[in-house]
């Protein structure tokens, strides 16, 4: 996905949301990503002492399954919220 595409305006800051920021990081999927880990410290113990490029690792090695679940959920997630978006934009119009 291109830099441009991955930039974000969220509350007047901007954030590029690569992958770690996506599946640790970004706050509107702090209830999805509970799941998730929790469902990954099942697996492992130590979890939240790992790095962000070493829970990845984690994830792509171990977790696919949990991670799929979490990229699916997020994914629907963010439709719906862009959707809002773009109603309030064509009622804005009106």
């Amino acid at each position: 996905m291109p830099l441009r595409r991955r930039t974000e305006f969220v509350y007047y800051a901007i954030e590029i949301e690569n992958e770690t920021h996506f599946l640790f990081h970004r706050a509107i999927y702090d209830g999805i990503r509970s799941v998730l880990f929790s469902k990954m410290s099942s697996i492992i113990g130590d979890l939240f002492w790992l790095g962000d490029y070493e829970k990845l690792e984690f994830c792509f090695r171990s977790g696919t399954f949990f991670v799929a679940d979490f990229i699916c959920k997020a994914w629907e997630k963010r439709q719906n919220i862009m959707f809002k978006m773009e109603q309030k934009k064509d009622n804005a119009t009106l």
